[in-house]
């Protein structure tokens, strides 16, 4: 045992550890569930309003009509 009393992790601990920590990181480069479905019905968030009132707001939304067929289709959207 370690002179500060903690056990050290194990192979497998270790390796879950690894694989949770590169979830995480590709994990910030996907879109959020919520943010997908902002712009649609009720409970948009502030910024997916601004965007559709906004100048391109025409794109903003086709953009948002793309991601939801991409959803619907079963693939992952990153």
């Amino acid at each position: 045992m370690d002179p500060s009393g903690k056990k050290r992790k194990g192979g497998a601990e270790r390796a879950r550890d690894q694989k949770k920590a590169a979830l995480q990181a590709d994990a910030t480069k996907c879109l959020k569930i919520a943010d997908m479905f902002a712009a649609r019905g009720h409970g948009a968030s502030t910024s997916a309003a601004a965007a559709s009132t906004g100048s391109g707001g025409e794109d903003a939304r086709q953009q948002v009509d793309e991601a939801a067929m991409t959803i619907g289709s079963g693939s992952v959207v990153c």
